[in-house]
């Protein structure tokens, strides 16, 4: 039995998990035609030349799939992970912030050192993909591709095998992107903390755009993700008799009202921010206008300005709104992760990475910002970085949804990224003064 089988991991020998997936042999046909294979569409030599790992890395890919794991709880995924990477010649550090796993290849203190994330965990969705690797646990599933971002990983690193790194290589896989936990947890733990990082660089698949495509812009590409929570308490009242009371339900459908439309229209295009209500809780029933609401909340921002601005009207504004009904309220605001921001010069290492290969990698510059956030964000904030994304396809599911399943043909392409920013960042000056 081997990997792509997809058996349990606990069930696999260690000997079969050292030698299953390195049974796989490439079939590459032999030369027939001296004509020039330059000019065919999509062609890239490094797309052909790497297909051994490939083949492997898809084989991971759909085995961690069939076996999702929580945030906080990739303890398999993790041990994966950490295994193949001592198998390819790593020196690997385990239980990093929960189970993150680093692993890092030295070549010269006196060479550049470049970081690379991938994400590890899944999501309490359950499956409908109905794909014959599909997640053998109940209610959990990859319903983002962070099992593609790994196995994107794992094959770069593999790859190191048979070609020479041009720089120090630091291979971060993060538990608990999914919590918003993962990211901060790591950088706080003082194994982490012992790496000087010149850049770290990072993907995300992207569905809904076109096969092959990379955006990478300077500044923000995904918002700041808050909660909160606010509870608005009064005088409870017979439902005929409403004047006796203080309408907490009226109160809470004002507030929800105003901060969608009154906030969002003070902002400009450039100063993105949503309020977005989620919640609304309130247990009144038939016979009584309750003394007790509840809503909750995100607040999601594209830069510092808007975000505080954001935290006031939460805060204030809806304080001031709750008075006028005669009722009071409470706010809680829990800080999530910060905007994404690229640095200019690492994402310029990567639009330059994606226009070398191009073919099927295409560069795009016309999008918008995502208001979804990433815990990524933290990474960029201790190091210069870039993150990007990497077109799926037009017609596949997306993000966070039940039939999501993560797009393999992606898996040599991120890989072709990956070595082209490795090589284009060990060549730009601009680090030698970060």
């Amino acid at each position: 039995m081997t990997l792509c089988d997809f058996s349990p991991l606990g069930s696999i020998p260690d000997s079969t998990v050292k030698t299953s997936l390195h049974s796989m042999v490439d079939r590459v046909p032999g030369n027939s035609s001296q004509q020039s294979v330059a000019p065919l569409a999509g062609y890239h030599p490094s797309l052909f030349e790497k297909q051994h790992a490939i083949s492997r890395a898809v084989c991971i890919r759909r085995w961690l799939h069939q076996n999702p794991e929580l945030s906080g709880q990739e303890k398999n995924t993790a041990a994966l992970i950490a295994h193949f990477l001592r198998e390819w010649g790593f020196d690997v550090l385990e239980n990093i912030g929960g189970h993150g796993v680093v692993g890092s290849l030295k070549r010269d203190p006196n060479m550049p050192t470049i970081g690379l994330r991938a994400d590890i965990d899944a999501l309490p969705i359950s499956e409908t993909s109905g794909v014959p690797h599909a997640s053998r646990v109940a209610d959990v599933m990859h319903a983002c591709g962070h099992d593609g971002h790994t196995a994107t990983l794992l094959a770069f690193a593999e790859r190191t095998i048979s070609r020479a790194p041009t720089c120090n290589l630091v291979l971060i896989f993060q538990p608990a992107e999914e919590t918003g936990n993962g990211a901060r947890e790591m950088l706080a733990d003082p194994a982490l903390q012992e790496f000087h990082l010149d850049a770290i660089f990072g993907l995300h698949n992207w569905p809904g755009m076109d096969f092959g495509s990379v955006f990478a812009p300077d500044g923000a590409l995904m918002a700041s993700s808050d909660r909160f929570t606010l509870e608005i308490s009064g005088l409870s009242s017979h439902p005929a008799l409403p004047h006796q009371g203080s309408d907490v339900i009226l109160s809470a459908c004002t507030i929800a009202d105003l901060v969608h439309q009154t906030f969002l229209r003070r902002r400009a295009a450039s100063e993105q921010a949503v309020i977005s209500i989620t919640d609304f809780i309130a247990a009144g029933g038939d016979v009584t206008i309750p003394s007790r609401a509840e809503l909750r909340g995100t607040i999601r921002c594209l830069n510092d300005q808007a975000r505080e601005e954001a935290w006031r009207w939460v805060n204030e504004k809806t304080a001031e709104i709750a008075a006028v009904y005669d009722t009071r309220l409470s706010a809680e605001i829990r800080r999530g992760c910060p905007a994404t921001r690229n640095a200019p010069q690492c994402a310029e290492i990567v639009r330059s990475a994606a226009s070398a290969i191009g073919g099927v990698v295409t560069l795009v510059s016309d999008l918008q910002p995502s208001m979804g956030g990433d815990d990524y964000a933290y990474f960029a904030q201790r190091w210069p970085s870039a993150y990007f994304w990497l077109g799926a396809g037009q017609n596949c599911p997306l993000p966070h949804a039940a039939d999501f399943d993560f797009n393999d043909d992606l898996i040599p392409l991120g890989v072709s990224m990956f070595e082209q920013i490795e090589t284009r960042f060990t060549a730009s000056a601009a680090f030698l003064s970060v």
